[in-house]
């Protein structure tokens, strides 16, 4: 992320996601107006609140998306693993005092932090966050007015760096309520945390006041279904990714033998609470997320496992460490060997992944870069305002036009309900008063008579069950091109549609 800028290249376009964006504009826009738009036209709350708060800060402080900004928020991210590593060790001994696999396990997980650190998304500073509030659960004493306080504010803030983290801050307060002696003792704890957690009401508050939920647009557009349905294509998802391969055979031995461990004991204490509550919590979490959206898992939806993988390792561990085989491999010089030879094996890694990214990174082998840059080409001949679904946010980037948001990502509430009433997508594009409607799709649309079928979202991305606008565009596009996507061995076909009367079209 500092190479490219200061090598006057564009490879840190393509190293954030494309949901990045998404933050970037809207934050952007937000210094320029005053005004939280990602198309500049409608108000949206399709963000996590405190990492837009960070942006907005590096925003202010840049002057736009500069040169300047790339470096901070390298910066920016390199502090927050550095934060991740150093609370992962902390929360480590405090967990399992006696571990001597607390250093090698941090090593491994924050290896997997530090790649999505390079995807510039809010789940970087929920990380520390999370493990900030698994810190302070391990110490708290709800019985004090003053450390309930302090446990409530911070899961305030960990909640709203990344939303569905309250199912965390659930598993960890309900952790804390059943290590208090008395009832007396848990009702001052509740009243103590509900003072701390007064950020997050009033973020709340706010979101139901202007917006009429609590929820964001994004959350809202991710749960519209068209009835009861068990997302299985993620679960399978989870399966093909590596680090959610792993836990999916680690965490459930893992919360199996916590459970054994303070059955046998007879006693749950907070460290052992903060144990269940990590472990609990990753598997809520994709089991609601099955249950309640049938969009894709984004990469960045693996960033619970980083918690869990790490406390699952220390698990099996402290089992494995009465065994004979375990007793060696968890002495302190075994241990440091091991270490050693992993940290080496990582380094080199790293250093073959810095020169792919830097030197060998080209991208125009980015299939959104090649999208962005041949849209943006017409958009300087064709200026207007612009709908699009999936790849709105590079593409929104370097168009540099109004882009509305058809997913609901980075709209408005409005766009949210058209949604959910699967309004004809026609009369939406009119109510925005749309002049060119960006389609991209894995399959050539499908056409009836002369008529091109629109729909939105896509269902690559939102699935089956989801609700969707559609419509009929019956005028022929005026630009139409087809990219490659080598991540996937397919292609990209992109059509854009006038849909008001455009001169220089007809001219040409």
């Amino acid at each position: 992320m500092v190479w490219h800028p200061l090598q006057g290249t564009d490879g840190h376009l393509t190293l954030v996601t494309d949901d990045f964006y998404y933050y970037a504009l809207t934050a952007e826009k937000f210094v320029d107006t005053g005004r939280l738009s990602f198309d500049g036209i409608t108000t949206t709350n399709g963000f996590h609140p405190l990492h837009m708060g960070l942006l907005t800060a590096l925003l202010f402080v840049t002057n736009g998306l500069t040169v300047p900004f790339w470096l901070f928020l390298a910066a920016m991210s390199v502090g927050l693993i550095v934060a991740t590593f150093e609370l992962l060790l902390v929360l480590g001994r405090r967990l399992f005092p006696s571990s001597e696999l607390v250093p090698a396990a941090a090593l491994l997980v924050t290896l997997e932090a530090e790649r999505m650190a390079c995807w510039g998304m809010e789940v970087t500073p929920a990380l520390v966050l999370m493990l900030l509030c698994c810190v302070t659960a391990c110490r708290a004493q709800l019985g004090s007015w003053r450390d309930g306080a302090i446990l409530g504010f911070v899961l305030s803030l960990m909640v709203l760096a990344r939303l569905d983290t309250i199912l965390l801050a659930a598993l960890l307060v309900g952790g804390q309520l059943l290590v208090c002696p008395t009832w007396q003792v848990r009702w001052r704890g509740l009243v103590s945390l509900a003072v701390g957690s007064l950020p997050l009401a009033a973020y709340l508050a706010t979101n139901v006041a202007v917006f009429g939920s609590p929820l964001t647009v994004s959350a809202q557009a991710k749960q519209i279904n068209r009835g009861f349905g068990v997302n299985l294509d993620a679960l399978f998802d989870l399966a093909a990714y590596p680090l959610g391969l792993l836990a999916c055979v680690l965490v459930p031995v893992a919360l199996a033998l916590a459970i054994i461990r303070v059955r046998t004991v007879g006693k749950l204490d907070a460290p052992r609470a903060v144990v269940l509550a990590t472990l609990s919590f990753s598997v809520l979490f994709y089991a609601t997320f099955a249950l309640r959206s049938s969009w894709i898992l984004f990469q960045w939806y693996f960033y619970p496992l980083i918690l869990a993988t790490f406390v699952g390792v220390l698990v099996v561990g402290e089992h494995l460490s009465q065994a004979d085989v375990g007793r060696w491999l968890s002495r302190p010089a075994t241990v440091k060997v091991l270490t050693a030879l992993a940290g080496s094996v990582l380094m080199v890694v790293a250093a073959g992944t810095s020169w792919k990214r830097t030197i060998d990174w080209d991208p125009g082998a980015n299939s959104i870069y090649v999208h962005a840059t041949e849209l943006a080409k017409f958009g300087k001949e064709h200026p207007g305002v612009y709908a699009m679904g999936d790849r709105a946010g590079l593409t929104a980037f370097m168009l540099d036009q109004p882009v509305v948001q058809l997913e609901g990502l980075a709209a408005d509430q409005r766009m949210v309900d058209n949604i959910k009433t699967e309004r004809d997508l026609v009369e939406v594009l009119a109510a925005y008063a749309v002049d060119y409607l960006i389609v991209s799709v894995s399959v050539p649309l499908a056409r009836r008579d002369d008529c091109w079928i629109v729909t939105q979202p896509n269902r690559r991305q939102s699935g089956d069950n989801t609700r969707k606008m559609s419509g009929q565009i019956c005028t022929a596009p005026v630009f139409e091109f087809i990219s490659p996507r080598p991540e996937v061995d397919g292609e990209v076909h992109t059509y854009v549609f006038a849909l008001k009367n455009d001169k220089s079209v007809s001219d040409s």
